[in-house]
């Protein structure tokens, strides 16, 4: 069973690489299946080149008005520290349920945010220390105020409780943090002529 739920990850992460846009991704797993894997993957092409990593979150869709959403994601391999911009960007989820999600992250997220001075350093990195990070901001559906901003896992549970979510939903919240490098596969990808990765959507509570 773990094999072919470590197959089947493999495949879709290769699935997102055929796309012609280099960005960002956010690609939902199939539903009712409990596929969330907290390691972290390293993403290379053929050649050996570092192309990106992949990362798992999940999220249970809202059902109340305060509602919370991540505005950025966060990522520190080996000291380089960038941030990408997600707030304009909505996703799909089923009030009450709860799913995994993939994020893959490229290096030309990467240098977009740190500048192309770090262009040469970035697309030769080979990763030791990777950390994950988000911006999650709590807010009222109706009204669309901010009410709250939560930059690292250490303050999800009391913000999140002060405002009524429940243990799942801090929960889920949490798996938006990697706060140490957690050995993964590596998934070697064929070359390709095209960028990698769509636009993704975000997992909103």
């Amino acid at each position: 069973m773990r094999m072919l739920k470590i197959a089947l990850i493999a495949v879709l992460i290769v699935l997102i690489a055929a796309s012609p846009v280099a960005a960002i991704t956010l690609t939902d797993l199939p539903p009712g299946q409990d596929l969330y894997d907290e390691n972290i993957k390293i993403l290379k092409y053929a050649n050996g080149d570092f192309r990106g990593i992949s990362y798992m979150i999940k999220s249970t869709g809202a059902t109340s008005g305060i509602r919370y959403r991540t505005s950025a994601v966060t990522v520190d391999i080996n000291g380089v520290i960038a941030t990408v911009d997600i707030s304009h960007l909505v996703g799909k989820a089923t009030a009450g349920k709860t799913n995994a999600s993939i994020i893959a992250i490229t290096t030309e997220d990467i240098i977009a945010s740190v500048g192309e001075q770090y262009r040469s350093q970035v697309e030769n990195m080979n990763p030791e220390e990777i950390q994950i990070g988000a911006h999650i901001q709590i807010y009222n559906k109706g009204t669309g105020q901010v009410l709250e901003n939560i930059t690292s896992q250490d303050q999800v549970y009391d913000k999140a409780s002060k405002w009524g979510f429940g243990s799942q939903d801090i929960t889920d919240m949490k798996t938006r943090f990697l706060q140490d490098y957690t050995s993964g596969p590596v998934i070697i990808e064929e070359e390709h002529e095209y960028g990698y990765g769509v636009r993704p959507s975000i997992l909103v509570k």
